[in-house]
């Protein structure tokens, strides 16, 4: 996943609700798939782009992330409502969402 992607969700500062990812592809499915509960943090979900939400999550680990992702989790659908995302697709959104939680680490 390009850094270029994080990056532009979390050097924009902009809240949640107006962050999307700068790949045309990957916004389609943010949009499409995330935004309806990461945008607003429904029913738990972390907000995208906000470190102290996701923090806790990385901390247990990107595959442990991915696996909640295509299984569901809590209250997130199987495969977060992205029939057509594939494991890349949804890494690099989880990294974009993530925001400076996701490269925290680097």
């Amino acid at each position: 996943m390009s850094s270029a992607v994080v990056n532009t969700a979390q050097a924009n500062n902009l809240p949640s609700t107006k962050q999307f990812p700068a790949d045309p592809d990957l916004k389609a499915l943010y949009t499409q798939s995330c935004y309806s509960c990461h945008a607003m943090g429904t029913g738990g979900a972390p907000r995208t782009g906000s470190a102290k939400d996701w923090q806790p999550r990385f901390e247990q680990g990107i595959n442990t992330l991915l696996d909640h992702t295509i299984q569901g989790f809590k209250g997130m659908p199987p495969l977060g409502m992205c029939m057509d995302c594939g494991e890349e697709e949804f890494l690099a959104l989880i990294e974009f969402m993530g925001g400076s939680a996701a490269t925290a680490g680097e």
